[in-house]
């Protein structure tokens, strides 16, 4: 009898585990708290959050983009840094979060999805996308974000970009100078010289032929390009073959401004 009754127990506990999950009804839940959290970010609610948020000392939240990367761990910690900003920044924003494309994994307490996810300024440009990986756990029912990972895609994919226009900008075309430069471009070099765009392009278009640079390195980091160039020909009149370095700071994918070093004495 006492065997009977384990085995009897054991088969309903089994049962009781096996009660289907309405997969639909979950993932619908799950993206309502994470867009729930998105909205929360921008209306600077910090209560709102608290209520999204898994109060366990697992709670964590790693960012990466071109800029670095942030990592908190705890929900302590994870509620400071939202009380600090909020603080920071208390106006709501006007921006819009964007998640699509859900890929989500249920388990009776957790889940896992994958989305991806952009932010769009209110004249409806995207300003940066990325993917988002949310673990969540069951608490009370109601399911909680217990870590998120941002990767911001964009970022790497517009260093790759500003790259490929600084080795345009090598070929020291004058033609490519408008697209390349922004309106209000300013250049400098080591001996307090400057320049704007279009004292630069007069100054390619006059030596036009003249000289060309062989990219040695490149390396982007942000916004910023750093480049080790070699630069032969004549500049200004004067025979040139030698490294430079040039510092470019990129603007909506176009370079903003020139620190340069190694060539200003040929200027003069």
């Amino acid at each position: 009898m006492k065997n009977l009754m384990v085995v009897l127990c054991t088969t309903l506990v089994y049962v009781s585990c096996q009660q289907p999950i309405d997969i639909e009804s979950e993932k619908e839940s799950i993206k309502a708290v994470i867009e729930s959290s998105g909205q929360a970010w921008l209306d600077r609610d910090y209560e709102a959050m608290k209520a999204i948020w898994l109060q366990s000392d697992m709670t964590s939240r790693l960012a990466a983009g071109n800029g670095g990367y942030g990592f908190t761990q705890s929900w302590d910690d994870q509620m400071t840094r939202y009380q600090n900003l909020f603080e920071q920044y208390p106006e709501a924003s006007g921006y819009k979060e964007l998640f699509d494309n859900y890929r989500i994994s249920v388990y009776p307490e957790c889940a896992w999805a994958l989305v991806d996810h952009a932010v769009v300024n209110p004249e409806g440009d995207t300003l940066n996308y990325g993917l988002f990986t949310y673990i969540l756990e069951k608490q009370d029912g109601r399911w909680k974000l217990a870590a998120l990972s941002t990767i911001a895609t964009s970022g790497y994919d517009n260093m790759q970009l500003n790259l490929a226009a600084s080795e345009t900008y090598h070929k020291l075309n004058p033609d490519k100078v408008d697209h390349l430069l922004t309106d209000d471009f300013s250049g400098h070099d080591e001996i307090g010289g400057s320049w704007d765009r279009g004292s630069h392009k007069d100054f390619l278009t006059s030596n036009k032929g003249n000289m060309s640079d062989s990219i040695i390195f490149q390396m982007a980091n942000g916004n910023i390009v750093a480049t080790t160039f070699k630069r032969k020909g004549k500049l200004n009149g004067k025979d040139v073959n030698g490294e430079a370095m040039q510092y470019k700071r990129f603007q909506n994918g176009k370079i903003a401004e020139i620190w340069e070093y190694g060539f200003g004495v040929f200027k003069q």
